[in-house]
């Protein structure tokens, strides 16, 4: 119940402070943002509800540890396109679905995705599950809840709600940093962090330009299709996906249209 009570604090309680320390009209803003962001949960959920039964089934195979890798360099690799797909969109697509005053929301895409996307990536990292250590969660949880609630009262007045999206995507990052240490000691996935480190800068990198800069050149068509294609090439020649798993999916789609 505590545990759940800190998490609730996390995903709702900086509308609250929002609405206090800026307007209502923010939290409107805010709020576009936060639903759109919410498309990610989408990809998250599949993850989330297939993953464990898989690794619980085959916890005792020595490979499991290996696969476990390599289903969470797909998943970041899906991941990644995504986030970076809906930076380069969602300016377009808030002119279809919003006012112009709400213009503002797109760049909270640029935080909002990444905390989503970062608060369900607990399920790689099922080590505490499996030791039966559930107790950490409540700790970690109501850690997180209060350096989030702390981040919101000082970036707020500063940044706006783009401070309170960086306070959450910070408070996420670093409750997963604190699961992630905690599980590997119970269960050890040798996950390969240079592929991942590569390529999550390098869309941070492109989103940045894009969302917060608003760099004209960039954010022209051309630019961004070029980058989205860089983005690709990344994926395949830093290793984030395995070249065989590509030449794998190259038959399926032959045998497809044969």
């Amino acid at each position: 119940m505590l545990s759940s009570i800190a998490i609730w604090v996390s995903l709702y309680f900086d509308r609250v402070l929002i609405s206090q320390l800026l307007s209502v009209q923010e939290v409107g803003i805010y709020g576009i943002g936060y639903r759109l962001a919410s498309l990610s949960s989408l990809i998250m959920m599949g993850f989330q509800t297939s993953l464990l039964p898989i690794i619980y089934s085959n916890l005792n195979r020595n490979e499991t540890p290996k696969h476990i890798d390599k289903i969470f360099r797909y998943f970041l690799a899906i991941v990644f396109s995504f986030f970076l797909f809906l930076s380069f969109s969602v300016t377009e697509i808030l002119e279809i679905i919003a006012p112009a005053t709400y213009k503002n929301a797109a760049g909270l895409i640029f935080f909002l995705v990444p905390s989503i996307f970062i608060s369900g990536m607990n399920v790689f990292v099922p080590g505490i599950n499996i030791g039966k250590k559930t107790s950490y969660y409540i700790w970690i949880n109501i850690m997180g809840a209060l350096v989030n609630l702390l981040l919101n009262l000082y970036l707020i007045p500063i940044f706006g709600i783009n401070g309170s999206a960086l306070a959450t995507m910070f408070s996420s990052f670093l409750v997963f940093c604190i699961q992630y240490n905690i599980s590997q000691k119970y269960y050890y996935v040798p996950f390969r962090l240079a592929p991942i480190f590569i390529n999550m800068m390098l869309v941070f990198a492109f989103s940045y330009c894009v969302l917060i800069l608003k760099n004209p050149i960039i954010s022209s068509l051309p630019m961004r299709i070029i980058l989205f294609i860089l983005f690709i090439l990344s994926i395949i020649y830093s290793r984030l996906i395995d070249n065989e798993d590509f030449l794998y999916l190259k038959q399926r789609i032959k045998k497809l249209y044969n």
